[in-house]
């Protein structure tokens, strides 16, 4: 009964708030992250992991299909791979059925809203610390949030890497026993998230010189200190890395030389280069409002707030983290939506610290306190029906459903580890060519040679007499077998 009583008396009228906001994500993000279908480079991550789950291809040089050829590397070298081989695990752990790579997601949404709470109350003043909930209902709201998740990109856990360098740098800024570790650990994970995306792995480096230049809480020579000791652990772990690993050293080397420096030069993705400042503004435009609304209301009430010196500062400061995470994009003309994703955490919390103050005086007004546990009754209600509402999404389609049925019937139809000729234009519509890879291990190709089955569209009248037409019925698609 004690105990009892000391977790009922250790409830806050914020503990139910928080439950509501995490309930009002979950309802925003997991509904179509658990349904069938996903954009074609979430499929083709997949299927690189799925791969190296199955012992195709290794760390360094991972695998796609038995078809797939870029600058004459057989290789699968978009990208740096720590993303494949961690998203292997969840492979190993579940199987291979659909909902495989969507709980890793899922787990990676549940780390961000764990890291953003705990970032919320790492550098928020003591009166601000448990409003933790406004940072992340903050982010969650951003549009762009929700389809990283739903997707499957790298960015997500790019950004879990970015999140926890920051986070143990600032531990490092604020700490004199464990400085050292949190330098270290910050080091890492700097490490790790180049690792997983190249270059926008790198900004969590400048952090000790924003936080002297804004925060003014450390030294001169400590903020040095701590630069040079967190820029050197990367720098030694991948001169390591390139002297004494010559594969490693070779698939990085092709990615940077063949893959970034020629999608710089020879692939550009927008025709502006403020296209990242124009979208940054676009999906912050849901918080704008919400602060904007906030700011009349209270305005209406002719109630004034001071935000306080260090708040602000405070807000200046993952302001500029936000900016350093974002505005290097818009240096080529390679950029997505989607490649922000990681500074929004920030934005996100920078915001959420300037209605703070509002907020924490309207709950001090309609004294919210003594009705603790209603909001908390609330709050659990909320995230049984936020779960409870996603979980019944599963085996429903967000998208591609006709593509992913006819993908299900070939596969039946011919059976598993196939290699398939198709229609040119077939070959290069990537989202059905990695359907067929993640769920039937079945490679297509556009060649001359002669395989046991050929795919062609519907539309379009095969001529060749050595294939007979199936009468599997599909919905975009015709299926051919090889005379025998």
């Amino acid at each position: 009964m004690d105990f009892k009583k000391t977790i009922f008396n250790r409830i806050q009228f914020h503990h139910g708030f928080l439950l509501v906001v995490i309930a009002v994500a979950i309802l925003i993000v997991v509904p179509n992250l658990l349904k069938q279908g996903m954009f074609m480079d979430g499929q083709q991550y997949a299927c690189v992991a799925k791969n190296l789950a199955n012992h195709k291809g290794t760390f360094w040089k991972p695998f796609l299909s038995e078809t797939w050829l870029i600058q004459g590397k057989n290789e699968f070298l978009e990208h740096p791979p720590l993303f494949y081989f961690i998203e292997s695990f969840s492979f190993k752990v579940f199987g291979e059925f659909y909902l495989t790579e969507k709980l890793f997601s899922l787990f990676t949404f549940i780390l961000h809203v764990l890291l953003i709470h705990l970032l919320y109350k790492e550098i928020a003043n003591i009166d601000y610390k448990k409003y933790t909930w406004i940072g992340i209902f903050c982010w969650s709201i951003i549009p762009i949030v929700s389809w990283v998740f739903q997707n499957n990109m790298i960015e997500e856990l790019l950004s879990i890497f970015t999140l926890l360098s920051a986070l143990f740098s600032i531990k490092a800024i604020h700490s004199n026993k464990f400085e050292f570790v949190y330098i270290v650990l910050s080091g890492l994970f700097v490490v790790f998230a180049t690792l997983t995306k190249g270059l926008p792995g790198f900004f969590p480096i400048l952090i000790p010189f924003l936080s002297f230049f804004v925060l003014k809480k450390s030294t001169l020579q400590k903020t040095i200190f701590h630069s040079l000791f967190l820029v050197s652990i990367p720098v030694l772990i991948y001169a390591c890395i390139f002297i004494f690993n010559q594969e490693a050293k070779e698939s990085l080397m092709f990615y940077i030389n063949n893959r970034l420096l020629h999608r710089i030069s020879e692939q550009p993705s927008t025709d502006y280069r403020l296209f990242t400042l124009v979208g940054l503004l676009q999906e912050l435009l849901p918080l704008f409002g919400l602060i904007s609304i906030i700011i009349i209301i209270n305005k209406f009430k002719k109630t004034n707030f001071v935000i306080d010196s260090e708040n602000k500062n405070t807000i200046v400061f993952f302001t500029l983290i936000g900016i350093s995470a974002s505005f290097p994009l818009m240096l080529t003309m390679v950029q997505n939506k989607f490649y922000f994703f990681p500074a929004l955490p920030y934005f996100a919390i920078a915001l959420g610290l300037l209605i703070n103050v509002y907020i924490k005086q309207f709950f001090i007004n309609i004294h919210l306190q003594k009705n603790k546990f209603l909001f908390f009754f609330i709050g659990c209600i909320a995230m049984m029906f936020s779960i409870t509402f996603s979980v019944k999404q599963i085996n429903k389609f967000s998208r591609d459903e006709k593509i992913i049925t006819d993908v299900n019937s070939i596969i039946k139809s011919v059976g598993h580890n196939k290699t398939i000729g198709v229609e040119k234009d077939v070959y290069y519509q990537w989202n059905f060519q990695f359907y067929l890879l993640r769920f039937g291990d079945i490679s297509i190709a556009h060649a001359e040679k002669k395989y046991n089955y050929y795919i062609s569209y519907k539309t379009t009248i095969n001529e060749d007499t050595n294939y007979l037409k199936s009468k599997l019925y599909l919905n975009n698609y015709t299926l051919y077998s090889l005379k025998k």
